[in-house]
C-alpha cells in the first residue's frame, strides 16, 4: 500500500534518521567496546605491574637473606682460614723440627759409626799389645835363663800392664761415649716420631679445613650466582614495568581519543535530530501550504515509499541460541540495544515479519545491515555476510534477506537483531 500525507512525512523522517542513528550507535558501541577493552587491558597491565612489584619485593627479601647467608659463610671461611694458617705454621715448624731430628740422628749415626771404628782400632791395638806382651813375657823367660836381672824384668811387666790398662780405659771411654750417643739417638728418634705423628694429625686437620673451606666457597659461589640471577630478574621486571607503563599511556591516549569521538558523535546526533525535525516541520508546512492531494507523497529521492504493513508478530530471523540478551552488558558499561543469536556461517537470515526494506548497506561495526519497516515496528539485522534485498523492496515474513556473517568483535557467527517501535528501542523478546 502507498502511504501519503502526514504518515509519509513521518515515515520519510524515520527512513532518513534510523540508518544514521543506527550507524552512530554502532560507532558509539564500537568505541565503547574498544574503551572497555582498553580498560580491561589497563587493569590487567596494572595488576601485572603490582604482581611484578610484589615479585621484586620478594626477590629483594630473598636477596637480602642470601646476602646475609653469604656474609655468614664468608665469616666462617675467614675463621677457617685463620685456623688453617695456624695449622700451616705449626706444620711447617714440625717439618723443620723433623728435619733437625733427622739431621741429629744422622750425626749420631755418624758418631756411632766413628766410635765403632775407633773402638775397633783400639781393640786391634790392644790385641797387638797383648801379643807383644806375650812376646815380652816369653822373652823374659828366656832372659831368666840368660840371667836378666829381676828389676828390669819387673819394670817391663809393669809398663806392659800400664799400657794395656790405658788401652782398655780408652776403649771403655769410647764405648761409654758411643752408648751416650746411641741413647741420644733413641731420644731424638722418639722426638722425631712424636713430631711426625703430630705433623700427620696437623696435616689431616689442615686438609679437613681446606675441604670445609672449599665447600663454603662453593656455597658462596652458588649463592652469589643466585643473587646475580635475582638482580637480573629485578632489572627485567623493572624494564617490563616501564614498557607496561608506556603501553598504558598509549592506551589512555587512545581511550581519551575514543571518548572524544563518542562525545562528538552524540553532539552530531543531536544536531542531526534537530535538522531532521526542522525538515519534517518544513515538509509539513509546505504540504499544508500546497493543500493539494497530488503532492502528498514526500520523498527525498522523489520515489514513493510503498510500506507493506506487517502482522505485528515477529518470528526468529534465524534458528539458533540467544547468546546476548536485550540490555545485557556485553562489555562493562555497554548495554546491548538488541539481542544476538548464535548461528552458523552462511546461514540464511529471514525477515521477522512482512514489510518494506528502508535501508540496505553497511553500518560501521554492524557490517552489512538490513532495516525493514513493518508499519509501527522497525527491525534491524546486523552482521550479515551478504544482502539479498534492496531499498524499497517489499519482503514477506520468513523471506530470506541475506546470509549470516561474523561479529566484528567476537568473530563468531552471531546475528544482531534489533526492534524499534517508531524511533524507540524495545526488547525484541516481547514480540517474538
Amino acid at each position: 500500500m502507498k502511504i501519503t500525507g502526514k504518515c509519509s512525512v513521518l515515515l520519510l523522517s524515520l527512513a532518513l534518521s534510523i540508518p544514521y542513528m543506527t550507524f552512530s550507535d554502532a560507532r558509539i558501541d564500537k568505541n565503547k567496546r574498544r574503551i572497555a577493552q582498553i580498560n580491561r587491558q589497563v587493569t590487567q597491565n596494572r595488576n601485572l605491574i603490582i604482581k611484578n612489584n610484589r615479585q621484586i619485593v620478594v626477590t629483594k627479601r630473598t636477596q637480602a637473606s642470601l646476602q646475609s647467608e653469604i656474609n655468614d659463610l664468608n665469616f666462617q671461611i675467614n675463621k677457617l682460614q685463620k685456623e688453617y694458617n695456624v695449622l700451616e705454621q705449626r706444620y711447617i715448624e714440625l717439618l723443620k723440627a723433623i728435619g733437625a731430628n733427622e739431621k741429629d740422628i744422622k750425626a749420631s749415626i755418624s758418631k756411632i759409626q766413628s766410635s765403632n771404628a775407633e773402638i775397633k782400632v783400639n781393640k786391634d791395638e790392644y790385641n797387638t799389645k797383648i801379643r807383644n806382651y806375650d812376646l815380652i813375657r816369653r822373652a823374659r823367660n828366656i832372659n831368666q835363663n840368660s840371667g836378666l836381672v829381676g828389676a828390669r824384668r819387673d819394670k817391663l811387666r809393669h809398663d806392659a800392664h800400664a799400657i794395656l790398662d790405658l788401652q782398655i780405659n780408652k776403649i771403655k771411654g769410647i764405648e761409654t761415649y758411643k752408648k751416650g750417643v746411641e741413647q741420644d739417638k733413641i731420644k731424638v728418634e722418639g722426638i722425631k716420631q712424636k713430631n711426625q705423628s703430630e705433623a700427620t694429625k696437623v696435616m689431616s686437620a689442615r686438609n679437613d679445613l681446606e675441604n670445609k673451606k672449599k665447600e663454603l666457597n662453593t656455597a658462596v659461589a652458588r649463592k652469589n650466582k643466585a643473587v646475580a640471577e635475582l638482580r637480573d630478574l629485578q632489572n627485567k621486571l623493572r624494564k617490563e614495568n616501564i614498557t607496561i607503563e608506556k603501553n598504558n599511556s598509549k592506551l589512555a591516549s587512545e581511550r581519551n581519543r575514543l571518548e572524544a569521538q563518542i562525545n562528538a558523535i552524540i553532539r552530531q546526533n543531536a544536531i542531526r535530530q534537530q535538522q531532521l525535525e526542522r525538515q519534517r516541520q518544513l515538509a509539513l508546512r509546505r504540504k499544508q501550504q500546497q493543500g493539494s492531494a497530488k503532492h502528498e507523497n514526500i520523498n527525498v529521492s522523489q520515489e514513493p515509499i510503498n510500506v507493506v504493513k506487517g502482522t505485528g508478530s515477529l518470528i526468529y530471523p534465524i534458528r539458533g541460541r540467544v547468546v546476548v540478551g536485550f540490555g545485557t552488558e556485553k562489555v562493562q558499561g555497554l548495554k546491548s540495544k538488541g539481542i544476538e543469536i548464535l548461528g552458523t556461517l552462511g546461514q540464511s537470515v529471514s525477515a521477522a515479519d512482512t514489510g518494506t526494506v528502508i535501508y540496505s548497506g553497511s553500518l560501521g561495526g554492524l557490517g552489512r545491515v538490513v532495516i525493514i519497516s513493518h508499519g509501527s515496528l522497525i527491525t534491524v539485522y546486523g552482521n550479515l555476510a551478504s544482502i539479498r534485498v534492496s531499498r524499497n523492496e517489499a519482503v514477506r515474513k520468513g523471506q530470506s534477506i541475506g546470509t549470516l556473517g561474523r561479529d566484528s568483535e567476537t568473530k563468531k557467527p552471531t546475528l544482531y537483531f534489533e526492534v524499534r517501535h517508531g524511533v524507540n528501542i524495545v526488547n525484541p523478546m516481547s514480540y517474538l
